[in-house]
């Protein structure tokens, strides 16, 4: 590898590194809550304001939480990129 390289893939790495660290720092409770909890914290729902590009954009919604102990683990997985039609141009005389 030329030396350019070798300092471009030292700096992305650290980069990367300081970027990862304060999410791997954070103690696990602070990152989950049970049903019980989340419940509770949505029970009053979703009320707030904002001011956007200069306009008041206000959110004013119930938000539903099941009352149960467990819920299904979701996942999300990325879908293929779909490719976007063919489009033909025909000429009529």
């Amino acid at each position: 590898m030329k030396r350019y390289q070798k300092c471009l893939a030292l700096t992305v790495s650290a980069v990367m590194l300081l970027c990862t660290a304060p999410a791997t720092a954070a103690p696990a409770d602070d990152l989950h809550v049970s049903v019980a909890q989340l419940y509770e914290q949505a029970s009053e729902g979703w009320h707030e304001t904002y001011e956007a590009y200069g306009r008041t954009v206000t959110v004013d919604l119930p938000v539903q939480v099941p009352q149960t102990d467990t819920l299904p683990a979701l996942t999300a997985v990325l879908m293929p990129r779909r490719t976007p039609p063919r489009t033909t141009t025909e000429t009529k005389c």
